[in-house]
């Protein structure tokens, strides 16, 4: 800003020097004059005097001929600085008619000072960012964590820069947030929600129970749970039955009330209350006769599902959470499917003799298999699937053994020609080229 404002102080400057003309510098007055050609739209009259009329350079006359014969009327010079003809002379503009050069100049260090002013308040603009969070509701020792560190009371950030921002307390859930700071102080705003925990009410309360969670026992006073997962939660005492419940788990305490009662105890061999001594004796078809009551009913049990590889754990069309997942063991067998990007479908199956507890199924990579049947409209199947006609080309499975046949339908004569079924064994990870079944030539027809 500077440079171009010096540069044109400079040009008017130079404009406006004494001496100078409309298009430039004033022809020298001693001499014998030569006509220069004329390069404008207005002819330049004839010199018929001894006088040397100026060149005239531009569309405007720099000097207007009164005279036809082109002498002046004095038949001198008038002047080494004339006016051009219809631009009178002004104290303070130049000969062209342009604005003031006080004026022009005043202008220039004007928007030479704004430059400076707008640079000095982008470079000494301040770039630093601080956080001071407002949690809801207000929880005592809640705190703030940038990028997964704690954030220091007073700690200054860079301005612009995305941080991921979390807020947390004990006993709730963080809230985080991908945030950008501005500079100067930001007041992001974060929602603090109860963590869901456990914590059972166990009647009577003097009884010293244990508590189980999905069969495993656990010896917290506030357990964590996951919310919207279900537990089964049991509470167990020498002497009493055990008194279990599902949980459903949701944000805060989780407080199930789990009542103890006793064990009964068997009347034969018990002497029944005859009453005070002198009382009538009382019959003994009288006496009271033992209650019978009903066989316990079997213990619920329970297995989790695991994985080492986070995986979605489906029965059949439905999908019953990400691993770890607790099912019940029912009266009859049920397969779980898992499934994980970049792994092979993995089965797992409940058995109804299957003891509680955790389960921990190894998820594999896929199999895959390229193969090519002749004729061309042969229908492939793998395990009774049908999987492609004539080629299949990086066909994904599960490892392990699979049966593969062909089918061709000859649409001349009616026959059906059919290869297999053969049995292959795939190995996880590894794409398996199994070739070129010509099933014409080695099936067998099966019908007219």
């Amino acid at each position: 800003t500077a440079a171009l404002a010096w540069v044109d102080t400079a040009a008017l400057a130079r404009t406006s020097a004494p001496g100078e003309g409309y298009g430039g510098p004033v022809a020298p007055i001693s001499g014998a004059y030569a006509a220069p050609p004329d390069t404008g739209s207005h002819p330049a009259p004839p010199n018929t005097g001894s006088y040397p009329a100026p060149p005239n350079t531009g569309s405007h006359p720099a000097y207007a001929a009164p005279y036809p014969d082109g002498r002046f009327p004095s038949g001198a010079y008038p002047g080494p600085t004339p006016t051009p003809v219809g631009l009178p002379a002004v104290p303070g503009y130049t000969p062209t008619g342009q604005q003031p050069v006080v004026g022009r100049r005043r202008m220039l260090a004007l928007g030479l000072l704004i430059g400076l002013g707008v640079a000095a308040a982008v470079l000494l603009w301040p770039r630093e960012a601080t956080v001071e969070a407002t949690f809801e509701p207000a929880v005592a020792g809640a705190w703030v964590e940038v990028d997964g560190a704690r954030l220091a009371e007073g700690a200054t950030l860079t301005a612009g820069r995305p941080y991921r921002i979390c807020a947390t307390a004990p006993g709730h859930a963080p809230d985080c947030r991908q945030i950008t700071l501005g500079a100067g102080v930001n007041r992001p705003r974060f929602e603090l929600t109860a963590a869901p925990v456990l914590a059972p009410v166990v009647e009577p309360a003097e009884v010293e129970a244990r508590i189980t969670l999905d069969g495993v026992e656990i010896r917290q006073p506030r357990f964590p749970l996951v919310a919207g997962q279900t537990y089964a939660v049991c509470a167990m005492a020498p002497g009493y039955i055990d008194a279990c419940t599902r949980l459903a788990a949701t944000a805060g305490v989780n407080a199930p009330r789990l009542v103890l009662m006793p064990v009964p105890v068997a009347d034969a061999g018990v002497e029944p209350d005859r009453g005070p001594p002198d009382a009538a004796p009382i019959p003994d078809a009288a006496a009271k006769r033992p209650i019978r009551r009903p066989p316990p009913k079997p213990r619920t049990r329970f297995v989790t599902i695991d994985s080492y590889t986070t995986a979605e754990v489906w029965q059949g069309d439905r999908r019953l959470g990400v691993t770890p997942v607790t099912v019940k063991v029912e009266r009859r067998a049920i397969t779980y499917e898992l499934r994980a990007k970049g792994y092979a479908p993995t089965r797992h199956t409940v058995r109804p003799d299957a003891q509680g507890g955790t389960v921990k199924v190894r998820l594999e990579r896929p199999a895959y298999l390229n193969l090519r049947a002749d004729p061309g409209a042969s229908i492939i199947i793998l395990d009774g699937v049908e999987i492609g006609v004539g080629t299949v080309l990086r066909h994904r499975t599960t490892p392990g053994r699979h049966t593969l046949s062909f089918r061709w339908v000859d649409d001349a004569n009616g026959r059906t020609y059919v290869l297999g079924p053969r049995t292959i064994t795939l190995e996880p990870g590894e794409t398996h080229e199994l070739g070129y079944f010509n099933v014409l030539r080695d099936g067998t027809p099966t019908g007219e």
